[in-house]
């Protein structure tokens, strides 16, 4: 039995689909180029492409050369073993290479375990394709179908795929796709893998680097698990085995882009320890409720025990918030941070209010701060980046969006991720329901974004009277219609907001990941459109909208744990 079999799923039926046939062709130059490379590694690839006339192909490449296998409808059948479905197929599974469909995935893994007896001690599964991170609605994009995957089904085909195939977690789970390196993807795939490797930001069409990134793995085998050495099972039972080969993924890989930054390249990629993703969640939802206590006052008010200092800790904590976020490595259009840069740039601003005297009230949100910088590094194995627009990057995202528009639209997913919904809770009809350990950072995200940087409508004559505008603490009360998602105004179900509006809608070509101007999280996106990466940035969101204040230095490259000293964090 080989120590690893590693399985490729590249869901090309879109743009990405040239740039997929050269990563394939990269795999079998490695494995033609050394006899030697598949003797302790099986290698898979799944691959659908957008041509019309090509098949969707499995390839083995576990004998040293490349064996192409067609899958027919017969194949797809196979998939439905153990599973809780009728026995009549669905269509999606009826329409062949359809690359979103969970069935597709467990059909390959099926074909890679039990049709070629690929079994290993260890199982790496990378999925290259688009993503947008939680949103789910461009995960492995397929074209023909016009589906896409999201995180429950992926999630849902995993443990299927561990229980029915793997017999134990999957070793290294890897995304070549933009913005998958969040914490809430992280807690929602914790229990399939050990190890996840992954970006916070975008990746370029190209993809990850498949030769020098496989040569590298064999390299580390041939160093360290020389094949005439007893190997000791305590280093494969503590998972330590994939923890060193998911590393060795991202310092190949920030190897090889470090030769492409002079021609405007940015990226960045990090490993994880996804045993360590529960301590941080816990983390992070203690810095929501710290952070909420400051602004949630609806209690103080009707008792009426608010005082002026807790009115100048919520103008302070305002002011500090909104700076720190400013200043904060970003993602995803804006709306994820990272979430150690963002402690890290809280801790300044409170350093400097200290001096003044005015900073005890937060001793506590310091410490939390610390908490989670420390929970990051714990969790986070190796991260590195390339680029001036990533070279502040951790390892590890968080949701932080700048306007409550963009939390309520996209809130009918963020709320049913199991970090905030909990396990089996699936009604969770308001933010009250919820019984996920990152809970208190979504009721933060919508008292925040509601009650503190909203700013409110100009006064108004009512018959003939002026009316003052509402004082903004008396706002805070929850019992306020204004401030409800209920009311008319914020409810999904208002035309003006509602997804099926074209305006607002993600079916709208202008706004689309079919627009042709978008990125590698865009289904559509083009090598040769200059804001085409995999990346966040369609045209009007790269000239026009608040952008990254980051001092351009195309030479930044190399690890997080390689800069430990920022410059204005140490002072």
């Amino acid at each position: 039995m080989k120590d690893w079999t590693i399985m490729v799923y590249m869901a090309g039926d879109n743009n990405l689909s040239e740039n997929m046939a050269f990563s394939l062709e990269d795999i079998r130059n490695v494995v033609a180029s050394s006899r030697s490379s598949t003797e302790k590694i099986n290698i898979l690839t799944f691959f659908d492409s957008n041509s019309l006339t090509a098949p969707t192909i499995y390839t083995d490449y576990s004998d040293g050369e490349a064996k192409a296998h067609e899958i027919t409808a017969t194949d797809l059948y196979h998939t439905l073993k153990n599973t809780r479905l009728s026995d009549t197929l669905p269509d999606e599974i009826i329409r062949e290479g359809n690359s979103a469909s969970a069935f597709s995935i467990m059909n390959f893994v099926r074909w890679c375990i039990e049709t070629q007896k690929r079994t290993a001690e260890n199982y790496a599964i990378i999925f290259s394709g688009h993503s947008f991170g939680f949103h789910g609605t461009s995960l492995l994009r397929d074209a023909n179908s016009g589906g896409f995957m999201t995180l429950f089904k992926l999630r849902w085909a995993l443990e299927k795929i561990n229980k029915d195939y793997l017999g134990k977690k999957i070793g290294i789970l890897g995304f070549d796709s933009c913005v998958m390196s969040m914490i809430e993807i992280g807690f929602e795939l914790k229990d399939v893998a050990e190890t996840l490797v992954a970006s916070e930001g975008s990746l370029p069409n190209s993809g990850w680097s498949y030769a020098p990134m496989l040569k590298s793995m064999i390299e580390k085998f041939n160093e360290n698990l020389d094949k005439d050495k007893p190997r000791a099972s305590s280093y494969f039972d503590s998972g330590q085995y994939s923890k060193e080969l998911a590393k060795n993924f991202v310092t190949a890989y920030i190897k090889q882009h470090k030769k492409l930054v002079v021609g405007g390249r940015s990226i960045d990629i990090a490993a994880w320890d996804l045993d360590k993703v529960p301590r941080l969640a816990g983390e992070i939802n203690r810095l929501g409720s710290e952070l909420d206590k400051f602004f949630y006052l609806p209690d103080k008010v009707e008792k009426g025990q608010l005082t002026n200092d807790d009115i100048a800790a919520f103008q302070e904590l305002k002011k500090i918030i909104l700076q720190a976020h400013y200043d904060t490595q970003t993602y995803m259009h804006e709306q994820c941070i990272d979430i150690k840069d963002f402690c890290k740039r809280l801790i300044i601003e409170l350093k400097f209010i200290e001096k003044e005297g005015r900073g005890t009230v937060f001793n506590d949100l310091k410490q939390i701060c610390k908490d989670i910088i420390a929970a990051v590094d714990e969790c986070v194995l190796k991260s590195g980046f390339c680029g001036d627009e990533y070279q502040f990057s951790n390892g590890i995202s968080l949701y932080f969006p700048w306007s409550f528009l963009t939390f309520e639209l996209t809130d009918f997913r963020y709320r049913y991720l199991l970090i905030n919904r909990g396990q089996g809770n699936y009604k969770a009809d308001s933010f009250y329901d919820l019984q996920g350990v990152g809970k208190d950072w979504y009721i933060f995200l919508f008292h925040y974004l509601t009650r503190v940087t909203m700013r409110l409508a100009r006064k108004r004559k009512f018959d003939g009277e002026d009316k003052e505008q509402i004082p903004a603490i008396e706002n805070i009360s929850g019992d306020n219609p204004i401030w409800s998602k209920d009311h008319s105004i914020w409810s999904k179900d208002n035309a003006f907001w509602n997804r099926s509006n074209p305006s607002a809608s993600r079916s709208n070509p202008s706004a689309s990941r079919s627009n042709p101007s978008a990125s590698r999280s865009n289904s559509s996106a083009s090598r040769s459109n200059p804001s085409a990466s995999r990346g966040e940035m369609g045209d009007y969101i790269f000239y026009f909208s608040r952008y990254k204040n980051f001092e351009l230095r195309w030479d930044v490259n190399g690890f997080a744990d390689e800069f430990k000293f920022d410059a204005d964090f140490e002072k």
